[in-house]
């Protein structure tokens, strides 16, 4: 959720009263002018509580996206140490010895091999069947 400004906050807070002052039937245009003309005419001081809730806010957003920021890079580092990590496996494709690849290396060739395996099906298909 991102951070709220010291508007948002005042707004917040005022509107009970301005919709109070309004009544019943008034439309979001008069309601957002009303509550930007009481923030118009508010001085600093009056402001301060306002400005104080919202660098605290802001300051709760920076830490949750950097913690979230942090995740993602350790989700990414994760994969990309999966993909690269080697693995050793023999002709069968059993993990035991002889060709040295990666997970992604691995994946690769199981694609390449699918695909082949497609292109053989779809040729077959199509091949007319030959009467003797």
């Amino acid at each position: 959720r991102p951070s709220m400004s010291a508007y948002q906050y005042f707004q917040r807070d005022v509107t009970p009263q301005v919709k109070q002052e309004l009544g019943p039937g008034f439309n979001v245009g008069e309601f957002s002018r009303a509550v930007r003309d009481k923030w118009a005419v508010l001085d600093a001081e009056e402001r301060i509580p306002f400005e104080e809730l919202a660098r605290e806010d802001a300051a709760r957003f920076a830490k949750e996206s950097h913690l979230a920021d942090i995740a993602a890079l350790e989700r990414q580092e994760k994969l990309r140490k999966e993909r690269e990590e080697l693995i050793v496996y023999d002709e069968e494709g059993d993990l035991a010895g002889g060709k040295r690849s990666t997970r992604g290396g691995i994946k690769k060739q199981q694609r390449k091999k699918d695909r082949r395996e497609r292109k053989k099906d779809k040729k077959k298909q199509k091949q007319p069947k030959r009467k003797n």
